[in-house]
């Protein structure tokens, strides 16, 4: 996913520089600020601190994915902007990968704490008998 996300800014990166070739200035740099924020949080997440920090930052990239997305439609609406179908699609990829992720890490963050509730019970039950 990492990886993805990296080579999606690159893409961006070039698309931002096709946005600016039309001067479209401030587009492409609304546009540039949450398409590589996706990876630097992705990135974030790797290196997170706890599960729930690690799911706290895959939120947020997925919803600066959310924010690209919403930039690549009105992109595409407009006439004589670049065509962002490729960018779309890579786009659509990164954010099933941050949902399945999230998905993932949740149920997981979930059952290590009713294992963690379930546990000092059985213990003090156990000692008491």
């Amino acid at each position: 996913m990492l990886e993805k996300s990296l080579r999606f800014a690159k893409s961006a990166v070039a698309y931002a520089r096709l946005l600016k070739e039309i001067k479209e200035y401030e587009l492409a740099s609304q546009f540039i600020r949450s398409a590589t924020s996706i990876g630097a949080n992705i990135h974030e997440a790797s290196h997170s601190e706890s599960r729930r920090d690690f799911i706290h930052k895959l939120k947020l990239a997925s919803k600066e994915a959310s924010e690209v997305s919403f930039w690549l439609r009105l992109f595409s609406m407009c006439e004589g902007f670049p065509d962002t179908i490729i960018l779309e699609e890579t786009l659509h990829e990164i954010q099933r990968m941050l949902s399945k992720s999230i998905e993932t890490a949740s149920k997981n963050l979930k059952m290590k704490s009713e294992l963690q509730k379930d546990t000092p019970t059985q213990r003090s039950n156990s000692v008491s008998h």
